[in-house]
């Protein structure tokens, strides 16, 4: 997961980059409709205090070029993968 942020004229704009080794892990997590935004209100509901938009949908993207630091099992979160594909933007 890469969370990018920019502050422009006192608000801050985020864009969460995850990746992920497969469409069909994706739409695991999302169901059918991967294109949709997803938000977690229901087990993070202080968040909507905090957006002031809430983007309807998600571009997905096709990694061609680049490498994702492999861990050792040890270190690695449950989201790490060692083989990544795809990425969703959030």
């Amino acid at each position: 997961m890469y969370v990018l942020r920019q502050i422009k004229d006192g608000k801050a704009d985020f864009v969460l980059l995850s990746l992920w080794d497969s469409l069909a892990a994706i739409k695991k997590f999302t169901g059918s409709e991967v294109d949709k935004a997803l938000y977690l209100f229901p087990l993070f509901p202080q968040d909507r205090s905090f957006l002031l938009e809430m983007e309807p949908y998600v571009r997905h993207y096709e990694v061609i070029a680049g490498s994702v630091e492999q861990k050792s099992r040890e270190t690695r979160s449950a989201f790490d993968d060692q083989k990544c594909d795809f990425f969703l933007i959030i």
